[in-house]
């Protein structure tokens, strides 16, 4: 069973006091917030126009959480990958998922990247920027640095790709469907507000947050087909 409550309007400023000196992360639905912006400063004068629906959630909250979200590449050369990838990272052969994992598990401020290429799995350990965030490191990286992939391409994925699920993401090199999977370690909660307390922004598909809210009496899942 669901409960909603309606608050009176008279108790806006009791949140607007217990929200003051907090600090807000936008974590899902940066473009929407910039649109109402825009919006609102084009229209300043139009009812409604400086009002938008957010819902706010306690980033500690037990259970909150980040998925992590892998990269897949095509359109590229894989053979020299490895020995290119090698100049920044230790590279070294693993027979399995699970010992990826177990490395993640025990890797602390180290950054541990996986790679899939054809019926192999890789773990590459990152020698020159401890402490970073690994997306970041992956763009840079290996993306850049090794592959040759531009920042551009990436924001076309001219070459790129995203999937959610390690198994999956593996599964799309073995079949042939992807000539790498670069598989990720979850982004933390905590470094996400690390990276935006400090003026910076996360990378792209890197805060695929859990639980999503869930379709109900304040919001539906909209099934439509729009026609010019």
């Amino acid at each position: 069973m669901r409960r909603l409550w309606r608050r009176q309007v008279a108790s806006a400023p009791e949140i607007q006091h217990l929200m003051a000196d907090k600090k807000l992360l936008i974590a899902d639905g940066h473009h929407r917030y910039e649109t109402a912006m825009a919006f609102q400063r084009e229209h300043p004068h139009l009812p409604g126009a400086s009002r938008m629906v957010m819902a706010f959630v306690n980033m500690h909250s037990a259970g909150l959480k980040i998925l992590a979200t892998h990269r897949l590449v095509n359109g590229v050369d894989p053979a020299g990958f490895l020995a290119a990838a090698g100049r920044d990272f230790d590279v070294r052969e693993i027979a399995s998922l699970d010992e990826l994992k177990a490395a993640w598990a025990a890797s602390g401020h180290r950054s541990i990247i996986g790679a899939a290429i054809g019926d192999k799995l890789y773990q590459l350990e990152n020698r020159t920027s401890r402490g970073a965030l690994d997306v970041r490191i992956l763009h840079e990286g290996l993306l850049g640095k090794a592959l040759g992939i531009s920042e551009a391409a990436v924001r076309d994925e001219t070459h790129l790709r995203y999937i959610r699920g390690i198994d999956a993401a593996v599964e799309e090199v073995r079949k042939g469907a992807a000539q790498i999977a670069f598989l990720l370690k979850p982004t933390s909660v905590q470094q996400v507000a690390d990276t935006s307390f400090s003026g910076g922004v996360m990378p792209q598909k890197s805060t695929d947050f859990y639980p999503k809210l869930l379709s109900g009496m304040v919001m539906y899942k909209l099934d439509c087909e729009i026609s010019a």
